[in-house]
């Protein structure tokens, strides 16, 4: 008896519900970790050896929006990460990565 690999009834708005958890849930993870996800962006964009202006230029943000975030002043959307990340070559998942571990070594 075979088994079959995908189910019957293909449930929608479960899937939506499911991205709509995703994205609430990384929004918390972005909200908590602001000051640290500031400091990733700074720090990933020295390494990649680039200006606020041009960040801001090839990410299509303003530069006054860049040093805000960097300084954990400002929370950043997911719009607003993928923008920057995308304009670094990077993977948002790297960048939170990066402020999670921030976030940890200071507060241990």
């Amino acid at each position: 008896m075979q088994l079959m690999s995908t189910p019957l009834f293909y449930d929608v708005d479960a899937d939506y519900s499911l991205k709509t958890f995703h994205i609430f849930l990384t929004t918390i993870v972005c909200i908590m970790l602001t000051p640290y996800i500031g400091f990733a962006v700074f720090s990933l964009r020295t390494k990649n050896n680039l200006s606020q202006e041009e960040l801001a230029e090839r990410s299509g943000l303003h530069r006054t929006y860049i040093s805000l975030v960097e300084r954990g002043k400002r929370i950043p959307t997911i719009d607003a990460l993928e923008r920057i990340t995308n304009a670094m070559n990077v993977d948002i998942f790297e960048l939170i990565t990066i402020a999670k571990q921030t976030a940890e070594k200071k507060n241990d």
